[in-house]
């Protein structure tokens, strides 16, 4: 592949008030296969063994998994057929809802973990 080609390719800068949502899906979208594939295969990897070896270590293994279905749905994205087929539209919108609540809840539970136990009123 040329620079050319690769500058083609690029998603551009973010534009002002762009979502994360929007600003990820956009990269997603542009990105390199191999780099999705990856993302898709170890996110999912990793998250099977943290949960099997530790289960307590579950707001890592959430956001793995978020990490996953922006792999999976960037290969959708860039991979299908028919990209406006009903069956896409609802593969992408499975992934990205995922995606969210597994970031979300990985966040919170860091968060939680960061705060600590409850003090004894």
């Amino acid at each position: 592949m040329t620079r050319e080609q690769s500058a083609d390719r690029s998603p551009g800068p973010a534009a002002a008030g762009e979502s994360l949502h929007a600003g990820i899906t956009r990269w997603a979208g542009h990105a390199d296969v191999t780099v999705l594939v990856l993302l898709a295969i170890l996110g999912a990897a990793g998250t099977v063994v943290m949960v099997t070896v530790d289960w307590r270590r579950w707001p890592l293994a959430a956001l793995l998994l978020s990490v996953s279905a922006v792999g999976a749905w960037g290969l959708v994205e860039q991979k299908t057929a028919h990209p406006h087929s009903r069956l896409v539209v609802l593969a992408e919108w499975l992934l990205a809802i995922i995606g969210g609540m597994t970031a979300a809840a990985g966040a919170l539970g860091i968060l939680f973990w960061l705060l600590g136990p409850a003090p004894i009123l």
